[in-house]
């Protein structure tokens, strides 16, 4: 993306709207305390969930790009500024389809946090409840348990019994302490990274898409070259294999000279 930014800043723009963007985020770049993450389309349908039947102002984002979105924030601090950078390979870009493009994004996300909110208040509540129980479960158990072991022979099977009590009523609190003590935060810090997103800065910007008939062109003839090579590597191996064989011949051909010679030597020398 380093690469495109830094392409587009050398070609001539005549819109000043795209001038003023680019230096925005030449600006952004400069500055340490904002992160700048890029994204870059090949249209802007792109962006979003095909199979959602909504209208195309409400439609939900494509997965793959909440979760790149997602997963660039997630490495950034959130009490760090960050701006939203979308490459768009088009020619021109109406700014109906860019208000349109920037809102989904924002509505998206204030969706999804809202959603996760909601979720994370009912998990907390329904923990809570079974850490409630679970501590009323506990003492019940503490109770029977000392009962048992206080009241009977140490000998007793009522020792092993008060024992697992007191193993079982921990166990009920097992999942309310884990969450509380280690998965509480995670849907908040994915709350509150879908909250940022919500509310940033986001530049489009239109690039010229690439020409792919000239890229078939170069490619063609790339390949036909490679063809032409290929071609005459094969007539240098067949040349190769046709002098092998020519001086296989000519070898055997010597070697039957000389046997049929020694053969007439021995029939003079006989006679």
């Amino acid at each position: 993306m380093e690469e495109r930014y830094n392409k587009m800043k050398t070609d001539p723009i005549e819109d000043l709207v795209i001038q003023s963007r680019l230096e925005k985020i030449k600006r952004a770049r400069e500055n340490p305390d904002i992160e700048v993450i890029e994204i870059e389309l090949s249209s802007v349908e792109q962006v979003y969930n095909h199979m959602d039947p909504s209208p195309f102002y409400d439609k939900e984002l494509d997965a793959n790009a909440e979760q790149y979105l997602l997963s660039a924030l997630d490495e950034i601090p959130l009490k760090k500024e960050a701006m939203l950078v979308i490459y768009v390979q088009t020619k021109k870009l109406t700014e109906k389809k860019e208000t349109i493009l920037k809102d989904s994004i924002h509505r998206h996300f204030e969706r999804k946090a809202k959603s996760l909110d909601r979720q994370a208040h009912k998990k907390t509540k329904r923990v809570t409840y079974s850490a409630i129980f679970g501590i009323i479960f506990l003492g019940l158990c503490l109770t029977i348990s000392y009962k048992l072991t206080t009241q009977t022979s140490p000998e007793s099977y009522y020792q092993i019994l008060g024992q697992g009590l007191v193993v079982i009523g921990w166990v009920a609190l097992w999942d309310p302490t884990e969450y509380f003590l280690f998965d509480w935060w995670e849907p908040r810090k994915e709350i509150a990274e879908c909250k940022k997103i919500s509310k940033i800065a986001i530049e489009v910007i239109p690039v010229n898409p690439p020409d792919i008939e000239k890229q078939a062109k170069q490619d063609d003839r790339k390949i036909k070259s490679g063809d032409i090579k290929v071609k005459t590597d094969d007539a240098k191996v067949k040349t190769e294999e046709s002098k092998n064989i020519s001086e296989e011949i000519k070898n055997v051909s010597d070697d039957v000279k000389q046997e049929t010679d020694e053969m007439n030597s021995t029939g003079q020398n006989q006679n």
